[in-house]
């Protein structure tokens, strides 16, 4: 009887040192999440994300990397000790159960594919737009999904002009049509917010096959694990942006790439490979290369080197189709089969003056990215900002990209490795990663190869430590991948989805305020920028939204140029009412001002300048003088100066002209000095507002001059003594 009690008292200890075994770590890790949490609460409010920025992240997204780096990596080894404990008391390789055969891992990939980016849009996101091009995407979606490659220009082209968009008498937008022709499918169907969730879907199933092929069942799954739980990839995929269905492409393509690869390949792998890129192509093409490049060079050069002619034929022949079909959409949209519509906008913005450009007046000038020697450090700079950003924003962890390093010398990354490495090169030259709202979108491809390398990381460090003495060891890869997913779904997604979830909100103040409008059928004219940023969170939605091809949606959304030419639009919609849209920055409101109640002096003309030079958001803009009376800024004020005329014409005067770049504080470039008096020299002015600086008797002054098409109004000159800056 004693030693049948001291037996049991010895499994009872025992029992309570393996749960403490597995308690502690897990309670450490909890504690790190809370520290973290308490840092930000009261050193960093609360981690704000000011996303939206194509350059170097913002101060407060480098705090928040630099605090969650440390906290994370912590808690992620920390749990990874209580999983790999749980894993050894289960006696199992993994710790989460196994699916019972491919089929069911499959379906488990297209549901969660599908459903969580489709829960992100409606359910976090409400549907909202993040960028100007997923407007324009919309559009050309509509347009294919009624037969057509562009649309006729209205007869007032002004007020349907926007960046991204050519309307030259003909409409259409620059990007190219892979992507809006799935998104006219969805139309089809009347399901495009579908669309991107869906290519989500299939990308998960690819990766669980080709992981399958490169890695064996535990590979899929931890692929499968890192693909769905990914935020940069599951927000993107609940966006209308391209990539998503860009990286389906290039999935597929991995796919039939390795089933070319079997002793006896069917001839539909080789066709595969081509048919798969070419919808890649159509997508981005770019990025198609990038990605796409080694698996072509890998697939044509054995059945080239050793010609088999039926290999070939299978894979020329839809590469032929595909290639004519893109030179035919050139030849359509832009008169030329070897102009695209990239170059067409460029040539475009060229002869409109720039009115209504949405890339950089500079870089329009300069012909678009050119690559220059001289320019190099420059774009390693870039991409090494590139990386960094996706270090993080891929998976959320410490280091998002560690795990990947692991394949370098690993057989079976070779092709994968030479992917990541075109990719990076062909991609060398660009002049930015692109906007920040859930990654650097522009690099966002290259996210395939590096999924991969990440399971074969994963796959060597199983195997180095599948003959460890120590039980625990033989775990860790698949306790740490585990950990770190949880970490990041504890800690950095909420954050970056909740700043996405602001952003969202913001995007969708003018659409809220529309709707709470008595009439149906309306017109709003919009002013520049479209959304403001007015509530933390940066955001990129610069343009007023695409309408539908025919004008045929209830609301139609035009650019505000002026009082009087908007009446005179109203002609061609008698059955509309219409409003002009103003942003008010007390409490960040939109306000709708009915049109048939405003005269002409009631509102500024509107911004139709480049975007670069887009002026703040406020209902009145005035100028202040800095204390160093060097600069002048723009400021919002509903109490301008008292007009003051005495200094007028004075030829003590000195008119210096200048132009206001909002990315870009505190950089005023001087244009040009001329004598005081009425201007007889055409100005480059801001769109329908042009703004001169006078500097007489060691103060500066600032006339406020009315434009409208290139003629002075009667009123001329207004001029206004500049106050100083408030601070």
């Amino acid at each position: 009887m004693s030693a049948s009690s001291g037996s049991g008292r010895g499994t009872v200890t025992e029992g309570l040192r393996v749960a403490l075994g597995i308690v502690w770590p897990a309670a450490v890790a909890v504690g790190l999440l809370a520290g973290f949490f308490a840092v930000g609460d009261k050193y960093a409010d609360g981690f704000p994300l000011d996303l939206g920025r194509v350059a170097f992240p913002r101060q407060g997204v480098l705090t928040f990397v630099a605090v969650w780096s440390c906290f994370s990596a912590l808690a992620a080894g920390a749990l990874s000790l209580s999983l790999a404990r749980i894993a050894v008391l289960m006696g199992r390789s993994a710790v989460w159960p196994r699916l019972a055969d491919d089929r069911l891992l499959i379906i488990a990939a297209a549901i969660a594919g599908i459903g969580i980016p489709l829960s992100l849009r409606f359910l976090l996101l409400g549907n909202a737009s993040f960028a100007d091009d997923e407007s324009s995407y919309r559009f050309m979606g509509q347009l294919l999904a009624s037969g057509r490659l562009f649309a006729e220009s209205h007869p007032m082209p002004d007020f349907f002009s926007r960046g991204f968009m050519v309307n030259d008498g003909r409409l259409y937008a620059q990007y190219f049509v892979g992507w809006p022709a799935i998104l006219a499918v969805g139309y089809l169907f009347g399901v495009p917010w579908l669309m991107s969730p869906l290519c989500s879907g299939l990308t998960a199933i690819a990766a669980v096959r080709v992981a399958s092929r490169v890695l064996g069942a535990g590979g899929a799954r931890i692929v499968l694990l890192l693909y769905v739980s990914s935020p940069m990839l599951m927000l993107g995929a609940a966006t209308d942006l391209s990539h998503t269905s860009c990286i389906t492409g290039l999935a597929w393509m991995t796919w039939f790439f390795l089933r070319t690869r079997e002793p006896d390949a069917p001839l539909r792998s080789f066709a595969g490979v081509a048919a798969c890129f070419g919808i890649a192509f159509f997508i981005r093409p770019l990025a198609a290369l990038g990605v796409g490049l080694p698996f072509l060079a890998f697939t044509l050069w054995p059945i080239l080197r050793r010609p088999r002619p039926r290999e070939l034929v299978a894979f020329a022949v839809p590469a032929l189709v595909f290639a004519i079909a893109f030179l035919l959409v050139n030849q359509i949209q832009n008169g030329s089969p070897l102009t695209t519509a990239y170059q067409q906008i460029v040539e475009y913005s060229q002869a409109n003056d720039f009115e209504f450009a949405g890339m950089p007046r500079d870089y329009l000038e300069s012909g678009g990215d050119v690559p220059r020697v001289r320019d190099i450090p420059w774009h390693l700079a870039i991409s090494a900002n590139t990386l960094f950003r996706l270090n993080t924003a891929l998976f959320g962890w410490p280091s998002s990209l560690l795990i990947a390093l692991l394949a370098l010398g690993a057989t079976r990354a070779r092709w994968f490795r030479a992917s990541a490495v075109c990719f990076l090169a062909t991609h060398f030259f660009q002049r930015h990663s692109g906007i920040d709202s859930f990654g650097p979108v522009y690099f966002m491809e290259l996210v395939w190869p590096v999924l991969i390398l990440t399971g074969v990381g994963y796959k060597v460090a199983v195997d180095a430590l599948a003959g460890s003495t120590f039980p625990t060891a033989r775990f860790l890869p698949a306790a740490l991948t585990v950990a770190l997913v949880l970490v990041s779904l504890a800690g950095y997604a909420p954050k970056r989805a909740g700043a996405m979830r602001l952003m969202a909100f913001q995007s969708n103040f003018p659409h809220r305020a529309v709707r709470e409008l008595d009439d149906e059928r309306v017109v709003i004219f919009s002013q520049r920028p479209f959304v403001a940023p007015c509530r933390g969170s940066g955001n990129f939605v610069l343009w007023r939204p695409d309408n539908d091809p025919d004008l045929e949606n209830d609301v139609l959304w035009v650019n505000h140029i002026g009082v009087d030419r908007n009446k005179e639009l109203m002609a061609y919609f008698p059955d509309r009412v219409g409003y002009v849209m103003l942003w008010l920055r007390e409490g960040c409101k939109v306000e709708l001002l009915r049109l048939a109640d405003l005269a002409a002096s009631d509102i500024p003309y509107g911004y139709t300048g480049p975007q670069e030079l887009m002026p703040p958001i406020c209902k009145n803009t005035w100028f202040c003088l800095e204390s160093d009376l060097l600069r002048v800024r723009p400021i919002c004020s509903d109490d301008p100066p008292e007009p003051d005329a005495s200094l007028a014409g004075s030829e003590s005067t000195t008119l210096v002209e200048f132009t206001w770049n909002p990315h870009h504080r505190r950089k005023t470039r001087w244009l040009d000095i001329q004598p005081a008096g009425e201007p007889s020299w055409p100005f480059a002015v801001q769109g329908r507002e042009s703004y001169v600086v006078a500097l007489a008797d060691g103060r500066f002054h600032t006339w406020r001059i009315n434009t409208h098409m290139d003629h002075w109004l009667s009123e001329g000159w207004k001029h206004f003594t500049t106050p100083e800056c408030p601070g």
